[in-house]
């Protein structure tokens, strides 16, 4: 079982990060690292001696995703007025296996939505700065350089997701996999469900192009734990981390995944909030749109991408099962009957 053990810092990348921050205009010639925590897979909270910063975070990153967050925060939010958007990062190191790059950010503490206590004014701060990104972003002559940097994740990534998804479920047969009669009810089931996607694509399509919003840079991740409203000097100050999801898509991609992670009491004021500021910086969503729908078809749409690399796997035997397929046909199942979505952890993109 992977657990955040699995995870600790070697002694090498504890040498490397103190190097790169005793480097850095945020620390000094003694910084040390006197303790690391796991937060995730991969990101690490370091306490330091002999720095300004008394703690910060440490996450690695592949090579193309540590050039997605340069990019964001380096040029892309800088070229809108918005550097304050994204996460402060202190330092960058590179990993010895030339692969993998390690960033360093300022320490953001509790101020995650994902906190129990995240009030209204804080989402719709949070909110009006999402609402800022999509409308200065669809305006930007940088869109076409962020499309071919990050991707597309609108209409193309649909369409294509459903496609693939179809055709790889669809190879789950011998002579390539041997199914238990149960199995292959699950794959039957998920190929069902795809069926039904494909057969109203049109519709899905015509939704997404029509009444989805300008298309922009998005987040791609916006997980309410990616969401982080901080108390400055009597304001809010929005900050968002973890870039390296981020592309080109209709905006209302990202205020569908912020959805699916409150509870649906809470949801209509989060998208009242997130649609007023829209209304306010010019872009109105038609009033008819049917916002279940259009959420239910971005989470169908990146499920159906999800499955493809499910039955891949299973096809190629690397460790994915027909269980692993169960978990997601339920989920698709939930997006393509229209059923409330509601997600419990960040953990899908």
């Amino acid at each position: 079982m992977d657990t955040l053990t699995d995870h600790r810092l070697t002694a090498t990348e504890v040498g490397l990060l103190e190097e790169a921050l005793r480097t850095s205009p945020y620390g000094c010639v003694g910084t040390t690292v006197r303790d690391a925590t796991a937060i995730r897979r991969h990101v690490h909270r370091l306490t330091l001696d002999g720095a300004r910063q008394t703690s910060v975070v440490a996450k690695r990153l592949a090579g193309r995703r540590s050039e997605l967050e340069r990019l964001v925060t380096g040029r892309w939010l800088p070229a809108v007025g918005l550097e304050g958007l994204g996460p402060p990062r202190l330092a960058t190191a590179g990993a010895p296996d030339g692969r993998h790059a390690w960033h360093v950010y300022e320490d953001l503490g509790p101020a995650g939505l994902d906190r129990p206590d995240a009030d209204l004014p804080s989402i719709r701060a949070a909110m009006e700065q999402v609402a800022e990104l999509h409308v200065a972003f669809s305006r930007s002559p940088l869109l076409p350089e962020a499309r071919y940097a990050a991707g597309d994740m609108g209409v193309y990534f649909y369409v294509n997701s459903v496609r693939d998804a179809f055709d790889a479920v669809d190879r789950l047969r011998p002579p390539d996999v041997a199914l238990s009669p149960g199995e292959a009810a699950v794959r039957d089931r998920v190929l069902e469900l795809l069926g039904k996607l494909l057969d109203d694509e049109p519709n899905r399509v015509r939704m997404l192009r029509e009444q989805a919003g300008p298309e922009t840079l998005v987040h791609g991740d916006l997980t309410r734990a990616n969401v982080f409203v901080l108390d400055h000097e009597g304001h809010h100050r929005t900050c968002l981390i973890d870039w390296d999801h981020c592309g080109v898509a209709p905006a209302a991609f990202d205020i569908s995944t912020q959805l699916a992670y409150y509870p649906e009491p809470r949801r209509q004021q989060v998208l009242d909030a997130y649609a007023t500021a829209m209304a306010e910086r010019g872009h109105r969503f038609p009033a008819d749109l049917d916002w279940a729908r259009l959420v239910a078809t971005f989470e169908a749409g990146r499920l159906a991408n999800q499955v493809i690399w499910v039955a891949m796997g299973i096809r190629e035997d690397n460790g994915w099962t027909v269980d692993d397929l169960t978990i997601w046909r339920d989920e698709l199942a939930a997006a393509v009957e229209g059923r409330p979505i509601r997600r419990l952890s960040s953990g899908k993109a």
